[in-house]
């Protein structure tokens, strides 16, 4: 029913042997019925193409190492915090918060804060 990674991932540790979405067709859900019966896993299209994006997104996270400072700063990018606010808040000058953003920008090939923003949240680094 739901199309994100961790909703599937969470249903096929669960011991799902299949997964189909709301709008499947009528001939996709009897297919998918009939291979569970006959012991197979069915898994349609669409879901599999959001359990591969999910990997590599989780492949992102992994391959990008990021300081805890760095972490720090972004969490406080995600609460829309200004450049001295952050500074303010981790008793760090304005100067090295700039930096952090520079190199985060840098490490994750993002444009912008905006970017940094979604990186954050594609990849659970949001609170």
């Amino acid at each position: 029913m739901h199309n994100n990674a961790e909703a599937i991932q969470s249903v096929i540790k669960a011991g799902a042997q299949g997964y189909l979405l709301k709008d499947s067709s009528k001939q996709e859900l009897i297919l998918g019925i009939e291979t569970v019966l006959n012991g197979e896993t069915y898994f349609a299209d669409q879901v599999k193409d959001t359990l591969i994006a999910g990997f590599r997104s989780e492949k992102v996270i992994t391959e990008i190492r990021l300081t805890s400072r760095e972490k720090d700063i972004l969490q406080l990018i995600c609460r829309e915090m200004t450049t001295q606010e952050i500074a303010d808040a981790l008793f760090i000058s304005s100067h090295t918060v700039e930096s952090h953003r520079k190199n985060l920008i840098a490490k994750t090939g993002v444009k912008s804060s905006v970017g940094l923003v979604k990186f954050a949240i594609e990849n659970g680094l949001c609170e």
